[in-house]
């Protein structure tokens, strides 16, 4: 495949994935979205100044290293589109996927192009299967969540800086190969003959093309690659392959750029990008454990996996269990004090997790529609090796998985790359993290393993069929993966019909139900919608968010909730750890009660007066103070909400939109020079302040000027 088809080729994959996902642009806000992004406040900035930004970016705390990039990327859509519409959102995150599947593209390209180099794969087919994996990859419906689901642009675009990071790795890793080779042509003088599989792969990366004659030929077309050497027409060489990869400089041969600063630059540059992928996401951070498996399965013959290969087998397993068993011990002891708000222990979501990878290798290799959803938290818990019977033998696949993997780094290098990669793409996020218990978006990256594995058992295959076979058979693939994605988009672009359809094919998710029941109540299908949340209670009495929602969907039709549910929440709330859900539910409530949920302002003040009263708050209880100051003031109880105001301020100094709120207290009374003070103390605290808010502490200055003049 020469460069302009491949090039044409990947231009008309990028149309074919924009018209895929098309449909599924108009679809809603969706679970996350509400917290991160539609009501967090800090991500509206109208200029685009330091203070502005720096605030957005450290809005909120989703992750140990707080997401920065992710966030402030939210800020940059609402700065050029606005809030009103998820639609501009999710935009840009199908311009992420598409940025993804170009390097997507290339790394496969480099991977394959060099496996080609070295012999373990024809030649002339390791740019066309790059490119079909690519098509896979990006077409697969697994991919919908990640794309659809604006706030998984945390997992995408952290993607987006891995992929840079190794391909950068793989340009430093070339330059290094370049000058050993050099060095070696220099040590052994004229005449010298240097090739070997190491000057196969440099020059798969430049313009030239030298056969290893030292290595047996792997199928007819190596054979003829071996035999038409004199002659060899670059265009049918690996190099086509590794698209992207430039042409090496002149390393160490008194030309050009020092030898060691070319590898050292791409080296800088990867540790950049891996960097912003961390702050984006923390899934970045298993960008060594990707880095590790390319260079063993790409660079086998180096100094020190020869090393490592001459250690007895046996040894070197034990040796990877020891790490592994203190890698995990030390994060299951970091992360154990996460498990309060969860409704499972860490030893039950590390064995629920094997029947959960099993689950996500069935979504790929078998990409039902109706297995797909948003949420999986009908997946019922692992509490025993056999409760249920499954988890022993999933756990036992898991392992023949990992061990088949590191015996096929030699024989069957794709087949171990891929299924390595897989499971290396989930230790964080499939491991003792207290996450969620399942989510399609984890699959982004990780995905790509399980197809590198399914190509490593085809491609030896498809090496002996006719090509119209082949062709028919990768049409087949594209046609109903494209198929399936379109339908999960369209969908997606309908939030009602989405919302029955997750229903009837997950009956026995709790979330599931709840969203459907806030659809029902959006429409004043308000007995409806109390079905399917009293249905959610049942399947997850340990959630106080649903009880919550019941509670609103009472109010909303104005009439009152059985006292006895209105009891459990309150006591509830003050004995118990809320969940990431509970927590968002009651921020949800309060935020909404200046708006539109007046009706609820009874109960939210209660909830949030049990939740500051109990222990083991899980979120900013400045920002609680804040909340309570606002239902007081619905309420009328006006020195309850001026002292909440000034407890959320004195908590955090940063904090100044307390202030605001005493000051337009103080303004509807008439106290003009009371709230004069109040401005003074905003302007002391402006400049350190989350975001500058000059352009509000103006309107005050004047809205106080006006008051005073009597006008």
């Amino acid at each position: 495949m020469n460069p302009r088809h491949r090039t044409l080729a990947l231009a008309g994959l990028l149309v074919l994935v924009g018209l895929v996902y098309w449909p599924g642009l108009s679809g809603p806000w969706l679970f996350d979205d509400f917290s991160n992004i539609r009501d967090n406040a800090f991500l509206r900035v109208t200029a685009l100044d330091w203070q502005s930004l720096s605030g957005a970016a450290s809005s909120l705390a989703a992750g140990p290293l707080g997401r920065p990039i992710a966030y402030l990327s939210f800020a940059l859509d609402h700065y050029l589109h606005g809030d009103a519409s998820p639609y501009a959102y999710k935009l840009t995150n199908l311009a992420i996927h598409g940025l993804n599947t170009l390097l997507v593209a290339a790394l496969l390209g480099a991977v394959l192009g060099r496996l080609a180099a070295r012999q373990v794969l024809p030649v002339r087919l390791a740019a066309p299967a790059a490119l079909v994996l690519t098509a896979l990859w990006a077409l697969h419906p697994i991919q919908i969540s990640s794309v659809l689901y604006v706030v998984q642009r945390m997992t995408s675009l952290s993607a987006t800086f891995g992929l840079a990071a190794l391909l950068c790795w793989l340009r430093a890793r070339a330059h290094i190969l370049v000058g050993a080779g050099h060095a070696r042509d220099r040590d052994a003088g004229p005449g010298h003959d240097a090739a070997n599989p190491e000057t196969v792969a440099v020059a798969a990366m430049g313009r030239s093309y030298t056969p290893d004659l030292t290595q047996p030929p792997v199928g007819a077309g190596h054979a003829r690659d071996r035999g038409a050497v004199p002659g060899h027409d670059d265009a049918h060489l690996p190099a086509t392959a590794v698209a992207g990869m430039a042409r090496p400089y002149s390393v160490g041969t008194g030309r050009g750029l020092p030898g060691w600063l070319a590898p050292l630059g791409w080296l800088l540059a990867g540790v950049a990008f891996a960097l912003l992928g961390a702050f984006t996401k923390e899934t970045a951070v298993l960008l060594p454990l990707y880095a590790l498996l390319l260079n063993r399965v790409l660079y086998p013959q180096a100094p020190y996996w020869q090393r490592w290969l001459r250690v007895p087998a046996g040894l070197r397993l034990a040796l990877l269990v020891a790490a592994l068993t203190v890698v995990f011990g030390l994060a299951a002891w970091y992360c154990a004090s996460g498990y309060a708000g969860r409704p499972f222990t860490l030893t039950e979501r590390v064995l629920t997790q094997a029947r959960v990878l099993w689950f996500y290798i069935g979504l790929v290799a078998l990409p039902r529609i109706d297995a797909f959803g948003l949420h999986h938290d009908d997946i019922a818990l692992s509490i025993g090796l056999l409760a249920p019977w499954t988890t022993l033998p999933a756990l036992l696949g898991l392992a023949g998985l990992a061990l088949l993997g590191w015996r096929c780094l030699d024989r069957r290098p794709l087949v171990g790359l891929g299924l390595l990669w897989f499971l290396a793409g989930h230790v964080l996020e499939s491991t003792v993290v207290p996450l969620e218990i399942a989510h399609e978006h984890r699959n982004y990256l990780p995905s790509l393993g399980l197809l590198l594995a399914g190509a490593g058992v085809l491609l030896p295959l498809v090496e002996h069929w006719r090509r119209r076979a082949t062709v028919a058979l990768v049409a087949t693939l594209g046609a109903l993966l494209a198929a399936t994605t379109a339908l999960r988009a369209d969908q997606w672009g309908d939030e009602l019909g989405m919302s029955r359809y997750e229903v009837r094919h997950h009956p026995g998710s709790a979330q599931a139900r709840n969203n459907l029941a806030a659809d029902l109540v959006w429409r004043g299908h308000y007995a409806e919608a109390r079905e399917h949340l009293e249905a959610a209670i049942e399947l997850a009495p340990w959630e106080v968010g649903y009880p919550m929602n019941l509670v609103g969907a009472y109010r909303v039709q104005k009439l009152d909730p059985p006292p006895a549910l209105s009891a459990e929440i309150l006591e509830r709330i003050r004995t118990q750890p809320l969940s990431a859900f509970g927590s968002s539910t009651l921020k949800r409530y309060s935020e909404c009660l200046p708006k539109a949920c007046t009706y609820m302002t009874d109960d939210v003040t209660g909830w949030l007066e049990a939740y500051l009263a109990g222990g083991q708050p899980t979120f900013d209880r400045s920002y609680v103070q804040f909340l309570l100051g606002r239902a007081y003031r619905e309420q009328g109880r006006i020195q309850d909400a001026l002292n909440a105001f000034q407890r959320a301020h004195d908590l955090d100094p940063r904090y100044l939109h307390p202030l605001f709120e005493q000051a337009n207290i103080l303004l509807s009374l008439r106290q003009w020079d009371t709230a004069a003070l109040v401005l003074d103390s905003i302007r002391a605290a402006n400049e350190n302040a989350y975001q500058r808010l000059d352009r509000q502490i103006a309107e005050l200055d004047a809205a106080i000027a006006k008051g005073r003049g009597g006008k």
